[in-house]
């Protein structure tokens, strides 16, 4: 495992350079400042990560994207972009982006997408970057970051950036495998107690007759079978984070002790009189609705009101399509790394089928359907029989190929013509808008069956 990485990072903005040289400490870090000359830097030296601006006078990321391709050679890249459109991100990452980071960007959500990129790189990169004493912890520092370049993940890494400084009481909803446990670690690391521990709670697995116990522990001889004292989990997590996985599932019995550490931040272990006072934040998440359980009379009011200072709620899968092929280099990039082999291909069809299927158990059954297919699959390529039947439902890949493909082109089509009817047909706009080039635009509406200048008239049709 080395040391450091070797990072270029390619941006015309010197204070963006500066940022993540600092943010990288211990990482060898190039800079080039225009599309050209990375261009020539990436074909004559082998880096771990390339962090590309999507903006840049002249040649722009994508510019620079395309022309690796064409070499057939796309290093581990990271987009940066302050722009931050889903057609942009979505193209780069078909020409072999690895993620898309919105600017301005957060130092913990910038180590995480280059450690990830790393992982999977040509190179085998290391498992953890060298931490800055701010981002040390308990977590670890490999754990991975909330991947996607869709508007409404980005909005949830906007938001945890912005709130993991603080000290509020933060309320993760989202369907079950979307990561509210993984959210959870990254507050927690962006936080001024990532030094300090980061305690579990998983509230379904406690019963209800030990949860007192379990949280705020015992005393010797507090009860039958306390032999000895025993720390509970508010203490445990003194100075750190405390997560409460599916609090939805604490029952009316127990929700008021917890309400009442809430108020008052105060610890007594069962069989000790005396209380003492922990600095803990609390994380909660629930997979089920809190406030219609209120309206039903099965969750507190006021504990609901006090967790949900802060709510962060995560988008089901299905509502994020574009991001599948992003999370699938990035799981089968881990998985093969496992395994001891150099990363597998993924064929068009089984891209197809993974983007299309409607995943009920979100980025956790993705992530363990790539899984198994790295490990069945034999040889360089994941095969077809190698994912679970309901992915195909029952098509053959040629066919689904052909389904997908002709929905894509339809879909394209449609959206350009719906960014050129937002801004008049004005084409310079729209290529703006659509993160291309003027230029690239005019060959895209070519390849579209539109003839550029009669765009105007179609799109307002």
């Amino acid at each position: 495992m080395r040391a450091g990485l070797d990072v270029l990072i390619v941006d015309d903005e010197p204070r963006v350079c500066e940022f993540v040289r600092d943010a990288l400490s211990g990482c060898r870090v190039i800079e080039s400042h225009s599309g050209p000359h990375a261009l020539d830097l990436i074909r004559s030296a082998d880096f771990d990560v390339v962090l590309l601006d999507l903006k840049m006078p002249g040649w722009g990321g994508l510019e620079v994207l395309r022309a690796l391709a064409g070499d057939g050679a796309v290093p581990a890249v990271v987009i940066l972009t302050g722009y931050g459109d889903l057609d942009s991100a979505v193209a780069a990452m078909r020409l072999g982006a690895r993620d898309y980071l919105r600017k301005p960007i957060g130092v913990d959500s910038l180590r995480q997408a280059v450690l990830s990129a790393a992982g999977g790189g040509r190179r085998g990169g290391p498992s953890v970057l060298p931490e800055p004493p701010a981002l040390a912890g308990d977590v670890a520092a490999d754990a991975p970051g909330l991947l996607g370049a869709d508007p409404k993940i980005r909005a949830v890494r906007g938001l945890v950036e912005e709130v993991a400084p603080t000290t509020a009481t933060v309320l993760i909803t989202g369907e079950t495998g979307t990561g509210k446990e993984l959210v959870a670690g990254m507050i927690h690391r962006g936080s001024p107690r990532a030094a300090g521990p980061f305690v579990v709670v998983d509230c379904p697995s406690v019963p209800v007759s030990l949860f007192e116990s379990e949280v705020f522990g015992h005393e010797r001889g507090a009860f039958t079978g306390a032999v000895s004292a025993r720390r509970g989990k508010l203490e445990d997590a003194d100075r750190g984070s405390l997560f409460l996985d599916e609090v939805g599932e604490l029952t009316l019995d127990v929700q008021p002790k917890l309400l009442r550490f809430l108020q008052e931040r105060r610890v007594a272990r069962i069989g000790r009189g005396r209380a003492v006072q922990v600095d803990v934040r609390v994380i909660a998440a629930s997979n089920r609705d809190l406030r219609a359980m209120v309206s039903q009379g099965t969750f507190r009011a006021d504990l609901f009101h006090r967790l949900d200072v802060v709510p962060v709620e995560l988008p089901p899968l299905r509502e994020r399509q574009g991001d599948i092929p992003l999370l699938v280099t990035h799981f089968v990039a881990r998985f093969c790394r496992a395994l001891g082999v150099a990363p597998k291909a993924v064929p068009p069809e089984c891209l197809g089928w993974l983007v299309e299927y409607a995943w009920p158990g979100n980025v956790r059954e993705l992530e363990n359907v790539i899984q198994r297919a790295c490990i069945l699959s034999r040889g360089a390529t994941l095969t077809p029989d190698a994912l679970p039947a309901r992915l195909s439902g029952g098509r053959t890949p040629d066919a689904l190929d052909a389904d997908r493909a002709e929905s894509l082109a339809t879909v394209d089509r449609r959206h350009v013509l719906d960014v050129l009817r937002r801004e008049g047909g004005n084409i310079s706009r729209a290529a703006r808008i659509l993160g291309i080039h003027r230029a690239t635009l005019y060959r895209r509406l070519l390849a579209l069956g539109l003839r550029p200048e009669r765009v105007l008239d179609r799109a307002s049709g």
